[in-house]
């Protein structure tokens, strides 16, 4: 992913904030993802496990954001029945 995000980056790609808050993102829930071991016997087996899970579906979420957005303008739905 930080790969896509600098290739986007250095090419200017409409979409590059996407990729590059995502991988951001990313790098922070994998952080949590790590300590989440220690961190279960510190808080009461509350832990940092959560915190993987959304912000995971917080990376999904711009990156699918940001797919809609470089996605062409297709044909209206309507359009196709006629």
């Amino acid at each position: 992913m930080a790969l896509a995000s600098a290739i986007s980056t250095i090419r200017s790609h409409p979409v590059w904030r996407y990729f590059a808050g995502a991988t951001a993102i990313f790098i922070l829930s994998l952080m949590f993802r790590s300590l989440d071991q220690t961190s279960c016997t510190m808080t009461g087996g509350i832990g940092t496990h959560f915190l993987w899970h959304v912000l995971n579906a917080m990376v999904l979420g711009i990156l699918l954001m940001g797919a809609v957005k470089a996605m062409p303008p297709g044909p209206a739905s309507d359009q196709k029945e006629k």
